[in-house]
């Protein structure tokens, strides 16, 4: 009896064979299942994913640089408006802007004129400090040497002003002008109530006076009130609250 030579079904004649010996496959390291990626092709991806990994950076930086230059055109295309409505808000000085400070001139009769240009959070102001006119009296023909003085009024944008006092005990006193950067020029006109020595009413007024003025530091000649025979020299002053406080001295 041959050993080991039984056959067990079709299927099972070389499992049958105990006595022959199976070839063994040599053990493969977990190491060698790992790395797959031949060399080569390992280098090919760390190649193309630095590539696109450069691109992306370059990209990246480009946005950045694309948009900072945005910002700053942004800034530099907004900073005038932004300057402009500062400006307007607290009444910055512009090239046309009449000078601040005493203003000094004198009127076509020879009287003095001092004002005040006040840069205020209101804006430009001018301020009457003292305006001076002779007026002549209709019935009798007296002239009287007014002074006025006292409250202020706005400045507007191309230099012109214009305010009116008005009160029925005293009279009205009116002026008008436009200011430049160092000169102005204008009108102004005192109108007073008189009483006659038989009590009559008559007016003093000195008419349209033109006027003169210069900025500070002032080049023009001092104003001297001219030498005429007045009767009265009356002095109205108007506080910051309205009130009137008046002087009249007799010539």
């Amino acid at each position: 009896m041959r050993r080991g030579s039984g056959r067990i079904g079709a299927g099972g004649e070389e499992a049958g064979r105990v006595g022959e010996q199976m070839p063994v496959e040599p053990a493969r390291s977990l190491a060698g299942k790992r790395n797959t990626i031949s060399p080569p092709a390992i280098c090919f991806a760390d190649e193309r994913f630095g590539a696109a990994g450069r691109r992306e950076r370059r990209l990246s930086m480009r946005r950045k640089r694309v948009l900072g230059a945005t910002i700053v055109a942004l800034l530099v295309v907004g900073t005038p408006a932004v300057a402009t409505a500062v400006s307007a808000r607290s009444g910055a000085v512009s090239a046309n802007t009449p000078n601040q400070g005493e203003w000094r001139g004198r009127s076509e009769q020879g009287t003095r004129l001092i004002f005040d240009v006040l840069n205020t959070r209101r804006g430009l102001r001018m301020q009457p400090v003292f305006l001076e006119g002779i007026a002549t009296c209709q019935g009798s023909g007296i002239q009287i040497d007014v002074v006025f003085g006292g409250g202020s009024k706005p400045i507007a944008k191309n230099g012109s002003f214009g305010f009116r006092f008005f009160d029925p005990f005293f009279g009205s006193f009116d002026m008008q002008g436009k200011l430049g950067p160092t000169t102005g020029t204008g009108t102004m006109r005192f109108d007073l109530p008189s009483l006659t020595r038989n009590l009559g009413l008559q007016l003093c007024t000195s008419g349209d006076i033109s006027w003169r003025a210069s900025a500070p530091p002032s080049a023009m000649a001092p104003a001297v009130t001219p030498r005429v025979s007045v009767a009265y020299h009356v002095h109205l002053t108007v506080s910051r609250t309205g009130q009137i406080s008046w002087t009249v001295t007799k010539g």
